[in-house]
């Protein structure tokens, strides 16, 4: 039986699953209507795509319901793991036990539904396999060591399903509508759980439960990238100098690496002649060069001795600063850290038998991390995690210079994955979402297990790889989402705004009857609204000519009639009128309000008024019953995604009218700094797509995520007063700028910048 303590500790993830999941849900519902009207659109018939038209209102109406059930079958999933004794478990209408893992439903749902809940439960499970089999780990201690199996993890993806499947019982769908609810919740809910169950975790282990579990990483292949000892020997007789150092390696021709770090060791020398600094090293056999065990062990000691600092792990880890994205002090107070590191180094040995070669390449790791510290690319947050790794680098320049001059060196490329990494997958407004947390145990790994071997820094390299991977899978998906989404949108607001044109076009100048007004506006706008969406002829459709035909008729038989004769003239029309009236709401049932019988009453009560002075003027009470669609009634009262007034109501400047010819011409992909006000922090953002005709741009964030929607007006308006600019791409990999920054500044004698 799980143990009394622990009662509170699976509330408490209870509840924050609970959290995580309610905007997803929001998430699920705000794209519903894109999605299925996406299904609509390949449906096979005009009644298939009414169905899912159908559907749309009915997930509407009954959100709330379907909210409440989830949750409360989510709550019972925590109950039954707080009350489970046994291995084989009966959770949610899903009976399993240890000898099968198959779905197998109690109730009388389709077999196809079965499927889809299966599908959906093991890609999450393989999406989310780490974080899952941590889970199981965890938890089984609570039950006394017993063996988890996916279905019985609480909050976990199995659970999560049935729970769903339970909670949709309350629509009153037909199955194959009901599949395309579980790819809804699929798309929007399984396949953002990451931060969920890593959250999850985190909570188990702040409680005690196997903190120092770890998962098992295959080591990489010896890359042949060991200490140093295996080229120059730990101890003394290596060159003289930096550059000698490097051609040893290789007597061939030189690659760009190696031709950049001659340069700068050239550089270096030069600099130390000029500020009479030339014994800061050994130089020819003045002195006995000092032993590099000598050397690394220092560093070794500087490292433990640093963990209390500004950077070390107890800042980052326990306050990460709130406003970290604009405590520009901080950067300044590493800067000055990171230089005292290296003066503690220089004055905890005898600078004078520092081998030349070996003091340059502590300069140059310096200036390196520096170069990190003034990029504006990288978020503070990420450079304050990064400069923690400014002593094991010092270490590693000691062991092995190749780190120098190989594009492909593990140590290199480390450090060029985690800062491009952060310059593009952390949000510093929420440090738990996007790379930030495998960032973060990737340079925590390297600070508890780095001694003096290398080859720890390709195990790091590869699992940070394969995070990282999975991040940019994720983000590329959900930017392609966002895309479709926004791309449902535009469909939609272009339809009505055409339905809305043509209509109050054709009602100009006309005095019609309330009721009548009401029809036109609500529901003979939703009608040709629904001819754009789902007739892939559009406007070349019969079904929208005949619906313009029959608007005219309607416009043209309710206005009311001033004299006799017009009125007896409509009277010898109307049995013709009316029986064209009846043939075409029938053929246009299918879009739209589907009551053909109220909608021709509504007309003839207004055909009635046109010809009876009195009912005109009286107020169409009986009438006004004219029922708006869902679909349009949602629609008419969403809020516009962007502010289009200001900019777009005056006319450009010069200078905005050249940016708004280059921003016709702006490619997908292309990042953007928003600087909104001058006390928010700035923003990074991708344009992720647009429209020509109506000039909206959409624009990700880092993970994805749609952030911001701007007229075309907006924007030029923005990069004309700086507000607002085009950032760099296609940069070269951050080693390779940082080296190419420190050979031209060192050229021009100048402070290290990005």
């Amino acid at each position: 039986m799980m143990r009394a303590k622990f009662t509170d500790l699976i509330d408490e993830c209870r509840q924050m699953v609970t959290s995580h999941l309610m905007p997803l849900f929001s998430s699920l519902f705000e794209n519903a209507d894109v999605v299925l009207l996406e299904f609509a659109e390949k449906a096979e018939s005009n009644v298939a795509q009414q169905r899912f038209f159908e559907a749309m209102k009915e997930i509407q109406v009954k959100r709330t319901a379907l909210e409440q059930v989830f949750l409360e079958e989510l709550m019972l999933c925590f109950q039954r793991f707080k009350e489970s004794t046994h291995a084989g478990v009966s959770t949610q209408g899903i009976v399993v036990t240890e000898e099968s893992e198959d779905f197998a439903l109690v109730d009388k749902d389709t077999h196809e539904e079965s499927v889809a809940l299966q599908n959906m439960t093991s890609k999450a499970q393989l999406n989310y396999a780490n974080d899952i089999h941590a889970l199981r780990q965890r938890l089984a201690l609570l039950v006394g060591g017993r063996k988890l199996g996916e279905e019985e993890i609480p909050g976990g993806p199995r659970q999560l399903a049935e729970c769903y499947r339970v909670a949709t019982r309350q629509l009153a769908l037909e199955p194959r509508i009901k599949i395309v609810v579980f790819v809804l919740f699929d798309k929007f809910v399984m396949s953002q759980l990451a931060d969920l169950y890593q959250e999850y975790n985190s909570r188990l282990v702040v409680a005690g439960l196997l903190p120092h579990l770890k998962y098992e990483i295959r080591k990489a292949p010896d890359t042949g990238v060991g200490p140093a000892r295996r080229r120059s020997g730990m101890g003394g007789g290596e060159p003289a100098d930096m550059a000698s150092a490097a051609r040893d390696a290789d007597h061939g021709r030189q690659t760009v690496g190696e031709e950049t770090f001659d340069a700068i060791c050239q550089l270096l020398a030069g600099r130390r002649q000029v500020s009479g600094h030339g014994d800061a090293g050994v130089t020819g056999a003045r002195q006995e060069t000092l032993p590099k065990p000598m050397l690394v062990s220092a560093i070794d000691q500087l490292q433990q001795a640093d963990q209390a600092s500004v950077v070390s792990r107890s800042t980052l880890d326990a306050q990460l600063i709130p406003d970290i994205q604009l405590d520009t002090q901080l950067i300044d107070s590493i800067k000055l850290t990171l230089v005292q590191q290296r003066e503690k180094l220089f004055g905890g040995v005898d600078r004078r038998r520092v081998a030349s070669a070996d003091a340059d390449v502590i300069d140059l790791v310096g200036m390196i991390f520096e170069y990190m510290l003034n990029d504006e690319a990288i978020p503070n947050a990420v450079k304050a995690l990064l400069s923690r790794l400014h002593t094991p680098f010092l270490k590693v320049a000691i062991l092995d210079k190749q780190f120098f001059t190989q594009e492909d060196h593990p140590v290199r490329q480390l450090l060029n994955d985690l800062a491009d990494a952060g310059a593009r997958y952390v949000v510093e407004s929420d440090l738990k979402r996007g790379i930030f947390p495998y960032m973060r145990a990737s340079v925590n790994r390297i600070l508890d297990e780095f001694d003096d071997q290398l080859a720890i820094f390709a195990e790091v390299l590869a699992e940070f790889r394969t995070r990282l991977a999975q991040m940019r899978h994720t983000a590329e998906v959900t930017e392609q989402r966002s895309r479709e989404a926004a791309s449902g949108q535009e469909k939609l607001q272009q339809a009505r705004q055409r339905a809305r044109e043509l209509i109050e076009a054709a009602m100009e100048g006309k005095a019609l009857p309330p009721a009548i007004d009401q029809l036109l506006r609500q529901v003979w706008a939703d009608k040709l609204m629904f001819i754009l969406l789902r007739d892939r002829e559009g406007e070349q459709s019969p079904f929208w000519g005949l619906a313009l035909r029959l608007m005219a008729d309607i416009i043209d038989s309710t206005v009311p009639r001033a004299d006799e004769p017009s009125r007896q003239e409509l009277r010898e029309r109307l049995p013709e009128l009316q029986d064209g009236l009846r043939e075409g709401l029938e053929r246009l049932a299918n879009f739209g309000n589907d009551d053909t019988a109220h909608l021709f009453q509504l007309v003839m009560d207004g055909q009635c008024a046109a010809l009876d002075p009195s009912l005109a003027a009286a107020p169409a009470a009986s009438t006004s019953g004219a029922r708006p669609s869902a679909v349009m009634e949602k629609q008419s009262t969403e809020p516009a995604e962007t502010d289009t007034t200001g900019a777009a109501e005056r006319a450009p400047s010069p200078r905005e009218e050249t940016i708004l010819r280059q921003l016709v011409e702006i490619e997908f992909g292309t990042w953007f700094e928003f600087a909104e006000t001058d006390k928010q922090p700035r923003r990074r953002l991708k344009l992720a797509w647009y429209t020509q005709k109506a000039g909206h741009y959409m624009f990700v964030d880092n993970l994805g995520v749609k952030a911001a929607v701007k007229t075309r007006h907006e924007l030029a308006s923005g990069m004309a007063v700086g507000r607002v600019r085009i950032l760099a791409q296609e940069r070269a990999p951050f080693v390779d700028r940082a080296m190419e920054a420190v050979r031209n500044l060192l050229r021009r004698g100048e402070k290290i910048s990005a």
